[in-house]
Protein backbone atom coordinates (compact mmCIF):
# COMPACT_ATOMS: atom_id res chain seq x y z
CA UNK A 1 0.00 0.00 0.00
CA UNK A 2 2.87 2.37 0.76
CA UNK A 3 4.68 1.13 -2.25
CA UNK A 4 2.09 1.70 -4.25
CA UNK A 5 1.27 5.36 -2.87
CA UNK A 6 4.72 6.30 -3.41
CA UNK A 7 4.72 5.33 -6.99
CA UNK A 8 1.58 7.85 -7.55
CA UNK A 9 2.99 11.02 -5.90
CA UNK A 10 6.10 10.62 -7.82
CA UNK A 11 4.00 10.40 -11.18
CA UNK A 12 1.93 13.15 -10.09
CA UNK A 13 4.91 15.64 -9.69
CA UNK A 14 6.18 14.64 -12.84
CA UNK A 15 2.93 15.63 -14.49
CA UNK A 16 2.65 19.02 -12.90
CA UNK A 17 6.25 20.14 -13.52
CA UNK A 18 5.64 19.18 -16.98
CA UNK A 19 2.51 21.51 -17.28
CA UNK A 20 4.39 24.21 -15.43
CA UNK A 21 6.86 23.75 -17.97
CA UNK A 22 4.61 23.89 -21.10
CA UNK A 23 2.76 27.37 -19.45
CA UNK A 24 5.93 29.16 -18.52
CA UNK A 25 7.01 28.68 -22.77
CA UNK A 26 3.21 29.99 -23.62
CA UNK A 27 3.31 32.56 -21.78
CA UNK A 28 7.30 33.51 -23.00
CA UNK A 29 5.56 33.79 -26.56
CA UNK A 30 2.68 35.66 -25.76
CA UNK A 31 4.95 38.33 -23.90
CA UNK A 32 7.20 38.00 -26.91
CA UNK A 33 4.74 38.51 -29.61
CA UNK A 34 4.66 42.30 -30.92
CA UNK A 35 1.42 44.56 -29.48
CA UNK A 36 -0.72 45.39 -32.35
CA UNK A 37 -1.13 49.03 -33.31
CA UNK A 38 -4.87 50.65 -32.10
CA UNK A 39 -6.83 51.14 -35.32
CA UNK A 40 -7.53 55.16 -36.06
CA UNK A 41 -11.13 55.90 -34.19
CA UNK A 42 -13.12 58.07 -36.85
CA UNK A 43 -13.87 61.71 -35.68
CA UNK A 44 -16.77 64.06 -36.51
CA UNK A 45 -13.86 65.65 -38.26
CA UNK A 46 -13.42 63.17 -41.00
CA UNK A 47 -16.81 63.19 -42.08
CA UNK A 48 -18.27 65.57 -44.10
CA UNK A 49 -19.80 68.30 -42.98
CA UNK A 50 -23.72 68.50 -44.45
CA UNK A 51 -25.41 72.15 -44.99
CA UNK A 52 -29.23 71.24 -42.38
CA UNK A 53 -31.68 71.32 -45.03
CA UNK A 54 -33.85 74.80 -45.15
CA UNK A 55 -36.91 74.60 -42.90
CA UNK A 56 -39.73 74.41 -45.10
CA UNK A 57 -42.33 77.63 -44.18
CA UNK A 58 -45.49 75.83 -42.66
CA UNK A 59 -48.47 76.18 -44.72
CA UNK A 60 -51.07 77.32 -43.39
CA UNK A 61 -54.34 75.73 -42.79
CA UNK A 62 -56.85 76.43 -46.04
CA UNK A 63 -59.74 77.43 -44.91
CA UNK A 64 -62.55 77.84 -47.72
CA UNK A 65 -63.20 80.81 -49.47
CA UNK A 66 -66.26 83.16 -49.30
CA UNK A 67 -65.84 82.39 -45.87
CA UNK A 68 -66.08 85.65 -43.24
CA UNK A 69 -62.86 87.09 -43.19
CA UNK A 70 -61.52 87.23 -39.70
CA UNK A 71 -60.08 90.50 -38.15
CA UNK A 72 -56.41 90.55 -38.32
CA UNK A 73 -54.81 91.47 -35.19
CA UNK A 74 -51.62 91.90 -36.06
CA UNK A 75 -49.43 92.62 -38.91
CA UNK A 76 -47.44 89.15 -39.51
CA UNK A 77 -43.62 89.33 -39.58
CA UNK A 78 -41.79 88.93 -43.22
CA UNK A 79 -39.81 86.94 -44.39
CA UNK A 80 -36.01 87.25 -43.40
CA UNK A 81 -34.17 89.81 -46.21
CA UNK A 82 -31.54 87.14 -48.08
CA UNK A 83 -28.02 88.18 -48.73
CA UNK A 84 -27.63 89.82 -51.93
CA UNK A 85 -25.75 88.20 -54.42
CA UNK A 86 -24.33 89.54 -57.60
CA UNK A 87 -26.74 88.52 -60.83
CA UNK A 88 -25.13 87.53 -63.85
CA UNK A 89 -23.88 90.20 -66.66
CA UNK A 90 -27.00 90.91 -68.92
CA UNK A 91 -26.78 91.12 -72.89
CA UNK A 92 -25.97 94.16 -74.32
CA UNK A 93 -28.17 96.50 -74.68
CA UNK A 94 -29.89 97.58 -78.04
CA UNK A 95 -31.70 100.62 -78.17
CA UNK A 96 -35.55 100.56 -79.45
CA UNK A 97 -35.73 102.18 -82.64
CA UNK A 98 -36.90 106.25 -82.83
CA UNK A 99 -40.26 106.77 -81.77
CA UNK A 100 -40.83 103.62 -79.68
CA UNK A 101 -43.16 103.76 -76.55
CA UNK A 102 -43.49 101.17 -73.59
CA UNK A 103 -46.89 99.45 -74.28
CA UNK A 104 -49.77 100.27 -71.67
CA UNK A 105 -49.88 97.43 -69.22
CA UNK A 106 -53.49 97.77 -67.13
CA UNK A 107 -53.57 95.10 -64.48
CA UNK A 108 -57.20 95.06 -62.53
CA UNK A 109 -56.23 92.66 -60.03
CA UNK A 110 -53.41 91.92 -57.92
CA UNK A 111 -52.42 89.91 -54.85
CA UNK A 112 -48.16 89.00 -53.70
CA UNK A 113 -48.70 88.57 -50.23
CA UNK A 114 -51.82 88.54 -47.91
CA UNK A 115 -54.04 91.19 -49.24
CA UNK A 116 -55.63 91.55 -52.77
CA UNK A 117 -56.88 94.61 -54.51
CA UNK A 118 -59.12 95.09 -57.84
CA UNK A 119 -60.31 97.52 -60.09
CA UNK A 120 -64.24 98.40 -60.87
CA UNK A 121 -64.83 98.75 -64.54
CA UNK A 122 -65.09 102.64 -63.13
CA UNK A 123 -61.62 102.32 -61.89
CA UNK A 124 -63.22 102.30 -57.98
CA UNK A 125 -60.09 100.13 -56.18
CA UNK A 126 -61.47 97.46 -53.67
CA UNK A 127 -58.94 95.61 -51.06
CA UNK A 128 -59.43 92.54 -48.95
CA UNK A 129 -57.41 90.54 -46.74
CA UNK A 130 -54.46 91.45 -44.45
CA UNK A 131 -54.75 95.62 -43.29
CA UNK A 132 -52.64 96.13 -40.45
CA UNK A 133 -50.98 98.48 -42.36
CA UNK A 134 -53.28 99.76 -44.50
CA UNK A 135 -52.91 97.96 -47.07
CA UNK A 136 -55.89 96.99 -47.96
CA UNK A 137 -57.69 100.35 -47.60
CA UNK A 138 -57.39 102.22 -50.84
CA UNK A 139 -58.16 105.78 -51.36
CA UNK A 140 -62.17 106.27 -52.31
CA UNK A 141 -61.78 109.18 -54.35
CA UNK A 142 -59.71 108.30 -56.87
CA UNK A 143 -59.93 106.34 -60.08
CA UNK A 144 -56.85 103.99 -61.27
CA UNK A 145 -56.37 102.09 -64.58
CA UNK A 146 -53.98 99.46 -63.04
CA UNK A 147 -53.36 98.49 -59.66
CA UNK A 148 -50.51 96.45 -58.51
CA UNK A 149 -50.32 94.37 -54.30
CA UNK A 150 -47.17 94.32 -52.77
CA UNK A 151 -46.58 92.92 -48.98
CA UNK A 152 -47.76 95.55 -46.97
CA UNK A 153 -48.58 97.90 -49.30
CA UNK A 154 -50.36 99.04 -52.70
CA UNK A 155 -49.76 101.19 -55.89
CA UNK A 156 -52.07 101.67 -58.99
CA UNK A 157 -51.66 104.41 -61.41
CA UNK A 158 -54.15 107.04 -62.67
CA UNK A 159 -55.55 107.79 -66.02
CA UNK A 160 -52.73 110.06 -66.28
CA UNK A 161 -50.06 107.54 -65.68
CA UNK A 162 -49.35 109.20 -62.20
CA UNK A 163 -48.42 106.72 -59.45
CA UNK A 164 -50.25 106.67 -55.91
CA UNK A 165 -49.22 104.28 -53.29
CA UNK A 166 -50.86 103.09 -49.97
CA UNK A 167 -50.58 101.13 -46.98
CA UNK A 168 -47.33 100.69 -44.82
CA UNK A 169 -43.15 100.41 -45.38
CA UNK A 170 -42.88 102.34 -48.35
CA UNK A 171 -42.00 105.88 -49.35
CA UNK A 172 -44.29 108.42 -51.25
CA UNK A 173 -44.67 107.60 -55.30
CA UNK A 174 -41.99 110.07 -56.87
CA UNK A 175 -43.94 112.95 -58.24
CA UNK A 176 -44.17 114.62 -61.76
CA UNK A 177 -43.77 110.96 -63.49
CA UNK A 178 -46.30 109.24 -65.65
CA UNK A 179 -45.80 105.36 -66.05
CA UNK A 180 -47.16 103.27 -68.93
CA UNK A 181 -47.01 99.91 -66.46
CA UNK A 182 -46.36 99.72 -62.61
CA UNK A 183 -45.33 96.71 -60.23
CA UNK A 184 -44.98 95.97 -57.01
CA UNK A 185 -42.72 94.04 -55.48
CA UNK A 186 -42.16 93.20 -51.92
CA UNK A 187 -41.19 96.68 -50.30
CA UNK A 188 -40.48 98.61 -53.10
CA UNK A 189 -42.37 99.24 -56.49
CA UNK A 190 -41.13 99.93 -60.28
CA UNK A 191 -42.84 101.69 -62.45
CA UNK A 192 -42.15 102.24 -66.82
CA UNK A 193 -42.04 105.81 -68.40
CA UNK A 194 -43.93 105.91 -71.60
CA UNK A 195 -40.27 105.42 -73.10
CA UNK A 196 -39.53 102.36 -71.68
CA UNK A 197 -37.07 103.50 -68.62
CA UNK A 198 -37.41 102.39 -64.96
CA UNK A 199 -37.86 104.18 -61.91
CA UNK A 200 -38.49 102.36 -59.07
CA UNK A 201 -38.74 103.33 -55.10
CA UNK A 202 -38.55 101.81 -51.66
CA UNK A 203 -36.12 99.02 -50.30
CA UNK A 204 -33.18 98.92 -51.75
CA UNK A 205 -31.08 96.52 -49.85
CA UNK A 206 -30.35 93.72 -51.91
CA UNK A 207 -30.38 96.42 -55.01
CA UNK A 208 -33.81 95.82 -55.97
CA UNK A 209 -34.88 99.57 -56.58
CA UNK A 210 -31.65 100.18 -58.44
CA UNK A 211 -32.59 98.85 -62.33
CA UNK A 212 -29.83 99.17 -65.31
CA UNK A 213 -29.17 102.54 -66.18
CA UNK A 214 -29.65 103.51 -70.30
CA UNK A 215 -31.83 100.64 -70.89
CA UNK A 216 -35.79 100.47 -72.07
CA UNK A 217 -38.39 97.86 -71.44
CA UNK A 218 -41.42 96.61 -72.22
CA UNK A 219 -42.66 95.19 -69.21
CA UNK A 220 -41.08 95.19 -65.32
CA UNK A 221 -42.34 92.91 -62.17
CA UNK A 222 -41.13 93.45 -59.11
CA UNK A 223 -40.49 90.16 -56.65
CA UNK A 224 -39.79 90.23 -52.94
CA UNK A 225 -36.42 91.51 -52.69
CA UNK A 226 -35.39 91.36 -56.99
CA UNK A 227 -37.09 92.58 -60.10
CA UNK A 228 -37.66 91.26 -63.71
CA UNK A 229 -37.94 93.15 -66.76
CA UNK A 230 -38.31 92.36 -70.59
CA UNK A 231 -36.59 94.73 -73.23
CA UNK A 232 -38.75 95.24 -76.38
CA UNK A 233 -36.80 92.09 -78.37
CA UNK A 234 -37.97 90.30 -75.37
CA UNK A 235 -34.90 88.98 -73.65
CA UNK A 236 -34.77 89.56 -69.76
CA UNK A 237 -33.05 91.27 -67.51
CA UNK A 238 -33.48 91.11 -63.59
CA UNK A 239 -31.51 92.91 -60.47
CA UNK A 240 -31.37 92.52 -56.77
CA UNK A 241 -31.49 89.32 -54.65
CA UNK A 242 -30.00 86.42 -56.13
CA UNK A 243 -29.14 83.98 -53.39
CA UNK A 244 -31.81 81.23 -55.10
CA UNK A 245 -30.80 82.44 -58.44
CA UNK A 246 -34.29 83.82 -59.18
CA UNK A 247 -32.05 86.99 -60.59
CA UNK A 248 -30.15 84.26 -63.07
CA UNK A 249 -32.57 84.32 -66.45
CA UNK A 250 -31.94 81.50 -68.51
CA UNK A 251 -30.11 82.74 -71.51
CA UNK A 252 -30.75 83.12 -75.06
CA UNK A 253 -34.57 83.19 -74.20
CA UNK A 254 -36.96 85.30 -75.64
CA UNK A 255 -39.97 86.28 -73.29
CA UNK A 256 -43.42 87.84 -74.36
CA UNK A 257 -44.45 88.00 -70.45
CA UNK A 258 -42.72 87.78 -67.11
CA UNK A 259 -43.88 87.68 -63.13
CA UNK A 260 -41.43 87.63 -60.30
CA UNK A 261 -42.52 85.81 -57.11
CA UNK A 262 -40.90 85.64 -53.55
CA UNK A 263 -37.69 84.05 -54.69
CA UNK A 264 -38.34 82.63 -58.08
CA UNK A 265 -39.29 84.25 -61.64
CA UNK A 266 -41.62 83.05 -64.09
CA UNK A 267 -41.94 83.65 -67.89
CA UNK A 268 -43.67 82.57 -71.28
CA UNK A 269 -41.67 81.84 -74.31
CA UNK A 270 -41.96 84.31 -77.36
CA UNK A 271 -42.82 81.63 -79.94
CA UNK A 272 -44.89 79.13 -77.93
CA UNK A 273 -46.11 80.56 -74.57
CA UNK A 274 -44.62 77.48 -72.73
CA UNK A 275 -43.37 78.58 -68.63
CA UNK A 276 -39.78 78.88 -67.76
CA UNK A 277 -39.21 79.23 -64.70
CA UNK A 278 -36.14 79.89 -62.48
CA UNK A 279 -34.87 80.66 -58.96
CA UNK A 280 -36.53 79.01 -55.81
CA UNK A 281 -37.53 75.84 -56.49
CA UNK A 282 -39.20 74.80 -52.60
CA UNK A 283 -42.87 73.53 -53.63
CA UNK A 284 -41.95 72.89 -57.29
CA UNK A 285 -42.02 76.72 -58.24
CA UNK A 286 -39.39 76.37 -60.74
CA UNK A 287 -40.76 72.92 -62.17
CA UNK A 288 -44.10 74.17 -64.21
CA UNK A 289 -45.99 71.48 -66.14
CA UNK A 290 -44.73 70.57 -69.38
CA UNK A 291 -46.35 70.37 -72.55
CA UNK A 292 -48.17 73.53 -71.74
CA UNK A 293 -48.95 76.49 -73.29
CA UNK A 294 -50.48 80.04 -71.83
CA UNK A 295 -51.70 83.63 -73.00
CA UNK A 296 -51.30 84.82 -69.36
CA UNK A 297 -49.20 84.43 -66.07
CA UNK A 298 -48.90 85.93 -62.92
CA UNK A 299 -46.19 83.94 -60.87
CA UNK A 300 -47.28 80.37 -60.48
CA UNK A 301 -50.49 80.50 -62.05
CA UNK A 302 -51.24 81.00 -66.32
CA UNK A 303 -54.05 81.03 -67.96
CA UNK A 304 -54.41 78.34 -71.41
CA UNK A 305 -56.06 80.62 -74.41
CA UNK A 306 -59.37 78.87 -73.45
CA UNK A 307 -59.29 80.65 -70.22
CA UNK A 308 -58.32 77.45 -67.97
CA UNK A 309 -56.37 77.86 -64.96
CA UNK A 310 -53.14 76.57 -64.36
CA UNK A 311 -50.91 76.49 -61.24
CA UNK A 312 -47.78 75.08 -59.70
CA UNK A 313 -45.90 75.51 -56.95
CA UNK A 314 -47.19 76.25 -53.29
CA UNK A 315 -50.51 77.48 -54.71
CA UNK A 316 -51.51 74.12 -56.08
CA UNK A 317 -50.04 71.72 -53.65
CA UNK A 318 -52.26 73.81 -51.24
CA UNK A 319 -55.73 74.10 -53.45
CA UNK A 320 -55.47 73.00 -56.84
CA UNK A 321 -57.88 75.80 -59.11
CA UNK A 322 -61.33 75.08 -59.35
CA UNK A 323 -62.44 72.78 -62.40
CA UNK A 324 -64.62 73.55 -65.29
CA UNK A 325 -64.00 77.59 -64.50
CA UNK A 326 -63.29 80.05 -67.46
CA UNK A 327 -61.44 83.37 -66.57
CA UNK A 328 -60.18 86.58 -68.16
CA UNK A 329 -57.69 87.48 -65.69
CA UNK A 330 -55.89 85.56 -63.15
CA UNK A 331 -53.42 86.85 -59.99
CA UNK A 332 -51.41 84.36 -58.49
CA UNK A 333 -50.02 85.04 -55.05
CA UNK A 334 -48.26 83.67 -51.45
CA UNK A 335 -50.12 80.13 -50.92
CA UNK A 336 -53.37 81.08 -52.64
CA UNK A 337 -54.61 82.79 -56.11
CA UNK A 338 -57.28 84.95 -57.22
CA UNK A 339 -58.96 85.28 -60.80
CA UNK A 340 -61.85 87.01 -62.49
CA UNK A 341 -64.18 85.60 -64.86
CA UNK A 342 -65.42 87.50 -68.27
CA UNK A 343 -68.25 88.96 -65.94
CA UNK A 344 -66.24 90.62 -63.98
CA UNK A 345 -66.99 88.25 -60.55
CA UNK A 346 -63.45 87.22 -58.67
CA UNK A 347 -63.37 83.85 -57.58
CA UNK A 348 -60.43 82.85 -55.11
CA UNK A 349 -58.76 79.77 -53.92
CA UNK A 350 -56.27 78.67 -51.49
CA UNK A 351 -55.11 80.17 -48.24
CA UNK A 352 -57.80 82.13 -46.31
CA UNK A 353 -55.63 82.82 -42.98
CA UNK A 354 -56.86 86.75 -42.95
CA UNK A 355 -59.70 86.43 -45.60
CA UNK A 356 -57.10 86.93 -48.75
CA UNK A 357 -59.33 84.80 -50.52
CA UNK A 358 -62.75 85.49 -49.53
CA UNK A 359 -63.51 88.81 -52.21
CA UNK A 360 -66.52 90.83 -51.01
CA UNK A 361 -69.74 89.30 -52.57
CA UNK A 362 -71.85 90.43 -55.24
CA UNK A 363 -68.60 92.72 -56.60
CA UNK A 364 -67.40 92.64 -60.41
CA UNK A 365 -64.63 94.06 -61.55
CA UNK A 366 -62.77 95.33 -65.21
CA UNK A 367 -62.24 91.65 -66.79
CA UNK A 368 -59.88 93.99 -69.47
CA UNK A 369 -59.37 97.72 -69.45
CA UNK A 370 -61.37 100.32 -67.05
CA UNK A 371 -63.27 103.14 -68.27
CA UNK A 372 -61.75 105.39 -65.74
CA UNK A 373 -61.93 108.95 -66.59
CA UNK A 374 -58.97 111.97 -65.28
Amino acid sequence: MSGLTGLALRKAFSTACLFAAILAVAVSRVESAPTPSAAPTATLADEPTLAPPPTPTPSPIPTAARTAAPTPTATPAPPATPEPTAAPTPAPYSPPPPGWTAPQQHVTISGMYLHVCALRPDGSPVCWGENGGGQASPPQDERFVSIAAGLFHACALRPDGSPACWGGNLPSAPENEQFASISSGGYHVCGLRPDGSAVCWGANESGQSSPPANERFSSVSGGEYHTCALRRDGSPICWGANGDGQSSPPANERFSAISSGQRHTCALRRDDGSPVCWGWSTYGRETPPEGERFEALSHTCALRSDGSPVCWGGVNRLTPPPEGERFAAVNGGLLYACALRPDGSPVCWGDNTVGQTSPPQDERFAAGRVNARK
